[in-house]
C-alpha cells in the first residue's frame, strides 16, 4: 500500500471510531439517534468522559444548526454540505425537523458507496429520500435524490469543487450551512486553507461553516492570546 494510500486508509477509520463512539453515548441515553446503530458493526462502550465528549461534538453542531435555521426567512430553502461526512447521520435528524432541505455529502467513493448500501437495507431510512419517479433509485450507484446527495470528491483538490457541486445542482445563491466534523485537520494546511477561502468566495447568499477540529492547548493558548479564539 502506497503513502497516499495508507492515508486514505487511515483517515477512512476514523469514520467508524467517530461511529462507535458516538453510537456509545446514543446507549447510555446522552442523546437520541434511532439510525446510527445500522452503520456500526461492533458495538463498544467507552469512557465516560469519552461519552460527554461526543455529547458535546453532536450538541454543539445540532444547536448551531438550529441557530442558523431561526435565522433565514422561511420561505428560502437551505442547503447542507456536509464535508468529509463519514457515516454521519445528521441528515436523518434534519429530516424529522425541517422541510425543504436539501443535504450534500462530500468524502471518498467507497466510503460513500458504503453508506449507501446500509441506507437502502433499512426501510426507516430509504424512507427519507425523495425521489421524482419511484424507480429512480435503482439505477443509482451513490444516493443522488432530491434532498439528499453524495458527491465523491477528494477534498486535497479544491479546484474542481465548483464544478462538480454544480453537476449536483447545487444553488451557490441559496442559504446554506457547510459542516467540517473533524475533517480540515487530516487535509494538508494549503488544500484545508484553499476550501475555506473558496467556499466563501463562491456563496452569494447567507452562509455558515461550523467547524469541529481537534486543537492542542498549546495552539489554543496561542490563539487565544492573539485573539484569534474569543469564546
Amino acid at each position: 500500500m502506497n503513502s497516499s494510500k495508507s492515508s486514505k486508509h487511515n483517515v477512512q477509520n476514523t469514520t467508524y471510531e467517530a461511529a462507535s463512539s458516538k453510537l456509545s453515548a446514543v446507549k447510555l441515553g446522552y442523546y437520541d439517534d434511532p439510525f446510527l446503530k445500522h452503520f456500526v458493526k461492533r458495538i463498544e462502550t467507552r469512557s465516560p468522559l469519552i461519552n460527554r465528549g461526543y455529547y458535546a461534538r453532536v450538541a454543539a453542531l445540532r444547536l448551531y444548526i438550529e441557530l442558523f435555521f431561526k435565522s433565514i426567512d422561511n420561505k428560502q430553502s437551505i442547503q447542507i454540505v456536509n464535508i468529509g461526512s463519514g457515516l454521519d447521520t445528521t441528515f436523518f435528524w434534519i429530516n424529522q425537523k425541517y422541510q425543504d432541505v436539501k443535504y450534500y455529502e462530500i468524502d471518498f467513493y467507497d466510503l460513500l458507496k458504503e453508506k449507501t448500501d446500509i441506507i437502502k437495507k433499512y426501510t426507516e431510512m430509504k424512507n427519507f429520500l425523495k425521489y421524482e419517479k419511484d424507480n429512480e433509485e435503482k439505477d443509482e450507484d451513490l444516493i443522488n435524490c432530491l434532498n439528499y446527495k453524495m458527491v465523491p470528491l477528494d477534498l486535497n483538490d479544491s479546484s474542481s469543487f465548483e464544478k462538480i457541486l454544480l453537476s449536483y445542482n447545487f444553488d451557490f445563491n441559496k442559504p446554506t450551512i457547510f459542516i467540517c466534523e473533524c475533517v480540515l485537520i487530516y487535509l494538508e494546511t494549503e488544500s484545508s486553507d484553499n476550501l475555506i477561502k473558496k467556499l466563501s468566495e463562491l456563496m452569494k447568499n447567507t452562509s455558515c461553516i461550523i467547524v469541529y477540529e481537534q486543537l492542542s492547548s498549546i495552539i489554543y493558548i496561542q490563539n487565544k492570546k492573539k485573539k484569534i479564539i474569543t469564546h
